[in-house]
């Protein structure tokens, strides 16, 4: 890959990056206003508020929904740590530090720098041409233009220990701040019952009990004082779709007892649409009580023809001991009883559970070559652009554009 040779070439380079990235801020602002990717954008908001479906079927056609806008950067500046935590929790918050820290890091770096580093590196006692500045090699500003013995390179020996001791500071301080969050976070937040439970999956088969006895006697034998409840899954893809539906009409229902009458799309109804227009919350409303029928039918027959799958939620007495029990291993074969801290409820994938513990680790295999892969690819479109940022080579590419990029 080409690298910039001159100052102009940098200066193209920076330009380049900072157009996309107003250009992927602009992006950003217009596809979170648009009503179908509300699940996208605002998925924790909808989850937490259980709000109303954003179905862009049922929202009129809006101009400031296309045209990109900086609000959402005013208001996210002015969301305050406690705030944060709040509404997206402990954990958004570390990130959130973690890339705060790098900007005011590099950020000192870059100033300290621009300000020591490149003039001590440029300057060899003679008169620096402002005006010819764009024409001037970037070695003229790096290390490599001081010689051999030269005084100046104290100037970096103590560059070094300044960034160190800035670098080790910044991080002390940092780390002072994100455990005292941690303690108030801790003091706080009232226990929950997923902290007490982990899941056990790829349970040994038996022909003498089933999975939930065998969960049970196991953990009774080596968890006897601190063992409390184990709950066993069932597989039941229809059970699952049932509730899939009714919570996704129920949610157009919510939607539209919100909206005028006057704004409800007629919806078209049967086959192709060929049974004419209905009111779309007259014809929800009849869809959630006819699954509603279908479900209790189903549950009427879904205790007798239930199967249990290798998967159990154990719960504990103390949250102690389910870390304990989450994270060793609890016979010597691997592949068998593996455990781990149960997921949140709302985090939790009923269809993958069923997944066998060795399919689960193929697929993981699988997703890790393919994320290598993509990376690979990544490589292509961006070596092409960091080519295309040097100036002779937008000159031999596009001969047409040499008048405006001698500019």
């Amino acid at each position: 890959m080409a690298v910039p040779s001159k100052v102009s070439g940098l200066a193209l380079t920076a330009l380049i990056n900072i157009v996309l990235e107003v250009l992927f801020f602009a992006l950003y602002s217009i596809f979170r206003k648009q009503p179908s990717n509300a699940n996208i954008y605002l998925a924790a908001r909808i989850q937490r508020e259980k709000g109303s479906s954003s179905h862009g079927t049922h929202r009129r056609f809006a101009l400031e929904n296309y045209l990109p806008s900086s609000d959402w950067l005013k208001e996210a500046w002015k969301l305050s740590e406690d705030e944060i935590m709040k509404i997206a929790g402990l954990d958004s918050l570390v990130l959130i530090r973690i890339y705060v820290f790098c900007f005011r890091f590099f950020g000192a770096c870059t100033i300290l720098g621009l300000l020591v580093l490149v003039p001590v590196n440029y300057y060899q006692g003679q008169t620096i041409d402002i005006d010819n500045i764009t024409n001037v090699s970037l070695d003229a500003f790096t290390i490599s233009n001081v010689e051999n013995g030269s005084e100046r390179l104290w100037a970096h020996l103590s560059f070094l220990y300044v960034i160190s001791f800035l670098a080790y500071s910044m991080l002390y301080l940092e780390y002072r701040h994100i455990a005292k969050r941690r303690i108030y976070h801790l003091q706080i937040v009232q226990p929950k019952p997923g902290q007490f439970t982990i899941l056990v999956r790829a349970v040994p088969k038996s022909s003498h009990q089933s999975y939930s006895q065998q969960v049970d006697d196991f953990f009774c034998t080596y968890y006897p004082d601190t063992y409390l409840l184990q709950q066993s899954v069932y597989a039941s893809t229809r059970w699952q779709k049932l509730l899939g539906e009714i919570e996704w009409v129920a949610r157009e229902i919510q939607f539209l007892k919100l909206l005028p009458a006057r704004e409800r799309i007629p919806l078209r109804t049967g086959f192709l649409g060929l049974s004419g227009r209905r009111d779309p919350l007259k014809y929800y409303i009849g869809q959630i009580e006819e699954l509603k029928d279908k479900l209790k039918k189903f549950q009427a027959t879904f205790f007798e023809t239930r199967s249990e799958i290798p998967v159990s939620f154990v719960s504990f007495r103390t949250r102690w001991s389910a870390t304990v029990a989450a994270y060793m291993h609890l016979t010597s074969k691997p592949s068998t009883w593996v455990t781990d801290l149960a997921p949140e409820p709302s985090d939790v994938n009923w269809r993958s559970l069923s997944i066998s513990f060795s399919l689960l680790w193929m697929i993981r295999i699988i997703v890790g070559i393919i994320f290598v892969f993509i990376t690979i690819l990544f490589f292509v479109p961006a070596g092409m652009a960091w080519t295309l940022g040097t100036l002779e080579n937008l000159k031999t590419l596009f001969p047409f554009a040499t008048k405006v990029l001698s500019m």
